[in-house]
């Protein structure tokens, strides 16, 4: 899309929008953040310092929320990778340590969700769950959340 005529249109409206607003609107969402390193981590960085210039982000880096998960990230350690990454000030970050959670120490009614999600990972296929089966139990997952 940053390359072809056709799609100047989304960008210029997108940009328009963007300057429109005071608070940060525009979201980026990187999960498994860790998995961005080497050569493919590179090309999604270039991408994503060109989308920034392109909705003219870079002069307004406030006014983007990068929001990413990774298992393995050390916190002050990875802020150049995070820097580098986001083309944004290490200094602008704010790094959110999770904690472990004991399944056997939730309620029940959590305990059985979790179990159940773990049985269904992997493939719909590799379980002999239909759509409907699949859609229908993260429904069910998602009304026994307290």
């Amino acid at each position: 899309m940053l390359l072809r005529r056709r799609e100047e249109p989304i960008f210029d409206q997108t940009r328009a929008w963007i300057e429109s607003r005071r608070a940060p609107h525009l979201q980026l969402i990187v999960d498994e953040l860790h998995l961005y390193r080497g050569t493919q981590g590179s090309e999604v960085a270039y991408l994503l310092a060109d989308l920034l210039e392109r909705l003219g982000l870079h002069q307004r880096p406030r006014q983007v929320r990068f929001i990413a998960a990774s298992a393995s990230l050390e916190g002050e350690r990875d802020r150049a990778f995070l820097e580098g990454f986001f083309a944004a000030p290490a200094e602008t970050f704010e790094i959110i340590r999770g904690e472990l959670a004991d399944v056997q120490e939730a309620p029940a009614s959590r305990r059985l969700a979790v179990e159940d999600f773990r049985a269904l990972s992997g493939s719909l296929d590799d379980r002999g769950l239909d759509q409907r089966s699949a859609v229908e139990f993260c429904s069910a997952l998602k009304q026994a959340q307290p």
